[in-house]
């Protein structure tokens, strides 16, 4: 219900600022443009003791511009590698084991400071619309996106000891017993694939130079417009797949290696199995506008 009023108001708000913005000018431009962003990236969750750590995400896009009067419409293409962190929690198991001079005995294993890495690629179509005022503008819409890639592995400190019934103090620190402390594991990486998403977007900022390449008698000036904005884009939508291979922390004997333990990433085990997964990225961007020809009409021609 929330998320249903957050988009009526938005789009509400910006057919608003459409209105406004076409009483202003007079004059109608169009502009190819190239831009670029890079930003912060999060993903925020609703599972407790997974904690969202730092990201990046930059990203390159192409797209179609239309400024009349003060209102600005764009329609893009973009393409988006994120990278980013999640801080997993402890993980513990018990295995019955037998010795080798055949005393039962417990394997206590425990991974902690955990922390997974996902790398991803997206394509995106933004659709955007707001308002340029003097060298000021504001952009707000959706941007809608496709995962085309996704890698994800995570790193723990795996700490081993022993516990005998016989014995009053486990058995701990002893590399040569198995019984070890904080030795590092990395899992294997798994792929992996968000869900499409639709991200609410909104960036301020203003134009930074303008440079002119042509102009003539009858060819209305040929401009590069360049502009630096701050920019925020939030997931509306759960992104997560939903898919668990396993436990966080678990192992498999076999006669050649004996007994191994492995760890799996957040995103694909069971700590995350029904969590909501939502992306955030705060960044900057850059854009250049390439202002298309336009023909003036001939003021010495008659007709």
């Amino acid at each position: 219900m929330r998320r249903s009023t957050a988009f009526i108001c938005m789009w509400f708000a910006m057919f608003v600022t459409m209105v406004a913005a076409t009483k202003l000018l007079p004059e109608k431009h169009h502009y190819i443009s190239l831009y670029e962003e890079v930003g912060y990236a999060s993903l925020l969750n609703n599972v407790d003791y997974v904690s969202p750590g730092p990201g990046i995400a930059p990203s390159i896009g192409i797209g179609y511009h239309v400024h009349y009067n003060n209102f600005i419409c764009q329609l893009a293409f973009a393409g988006e590698y994120a990278f980013h962190t999640n801080k997993i929690p402890n993980a513990d198991l018990i295995i019955p084991m037998i010795d080798t001079e055949l005393h039962p005995f417990d394997l206590h294993a425990a991974v902690s400071d955990g922390r997974d890495a996902l790398h991803s690629i997206q394509i995106q179509i933004p659709l955007l619309i707001g308002c340029e005022y003097k060298k000021f503008y504001f952009l707000a819409g959706a941007k809608f996106g496709l995962n085309m890639f996704g890698q994800t592995f995570s790193q723990s400190l795996l700490s081993t000891k022993g516990d005998y019934d016989r014995y009053i103090d486990h058995f701990e620190n002893m590399p040569n017993h198995f019984f070890q402390e904080g030795q590092m594991v990395q899992s294997d990486s798994y792929a992996f694939r968000f869900k499409p998403s639709v991200n609410l977007h909104a960036e301020i900022g203003g134009r930074i130079g303008t440079f002119s390449l042509a102009k003539g008698a009858d060819v209305m000036v040929h401009k590069i417009r360049y502009y630096l904005a701050a920019f925020v884009d939030y997931g509306v939508l759960n992104v997560h797949q939903n898919k668990a291979y396993g436990s966080a922390l678990g192992y498999q004997q076999t006669e050649d290696k004996g007994l191994q333990f492995y760890v799996l990433p957040s995103m694909v085990s069971d700590i995350m199995k029904d969590a909501q997964v939502h992306p955030l990225t705060v960044g900057i961007k850059f854009t250049a506008l390439f202002e298309l020809p336009q023909t003036k009409p001939c003021v010495m021609c008659v007709h």
